[in-house]
């Protein structure tokens, strides 16, 4: 008869992230799609919350030292859905370049965030950044998702939300 021991350890790994418009850029909107509850729109600012609202999976949450691209939202009945997380639309009257910048990576608390990325999910997927943005030509949208690298990230106490910001930022483009 053989022994095992098994220990056991629950560790909340909720995550809401908040993403808003560089204030450079007022012809920019945001739009959050699907009705899986993992985004709100207010005030042209979106707020995503993993697992969502209406997700019935039973997670607590994101696991650590992972990498995860959240490319499309659920139907609200646990389905994938085919439509974007989010989009971002060019309101301007200039072609524009955009990418997510991150503005910390610790929180005042000194508690690790995960790094967090804007992805551009039409076609190939694409991780934005400002040495890789993509042109979002006048009048057009771009169908995003993101992606969240939990790797040497610290777990939050329960029933606590580990909150991370994420800016938009546009440069116009010379490319149409």
């Amino acid at each position: 008869m053989g022994t095992s021991a098994f220990s056991s350890s629950q560790a909340q790994r909720e995550i809401q992230i908040a993403i808003q418009r560089d204030d450079d850029s007022p012809y920019l909107a945001l739009e959050n799609r699907g009705a899986g509850g993992r985004s709100t729109n207010t005030g042209g600012n979106l707020r995503f919350r993993f697992p969502g609202a209406f997700e019935s999976t039973g997670a607590t949450g994101l696991g650590q030292e992972t990498v995860y691209q959240f490319e499309h939202d659920t139907d609200g009945n646990g389905n994938a859905a085919t439509n974007p997380l989010f989009v971002i639309q060019n309101l301007g009257t200039n072609p524009i370049q955009v990418w997510g910048d991150q503005p910390f990576e610790t929180t005042e608390e000194g508690t690790t965030l995960p790094d967090v990325d804007i992805l551009a999910v039409e076609g190939e997927t694409q991780v934005l950044s400002s040495s890789d943005p993509i042109v979002i030509p006048t009048g057009s949208e771009l169908g995003a998702g993101l992606q969240i690298d939990t790797r040497g990230v610290d777990t939050t106490p329960a029933g606590e939300f580990l909150s991370v910001p994420l800016v938009i930022r546009t440069v116009e483009s010379t490319a149409d």
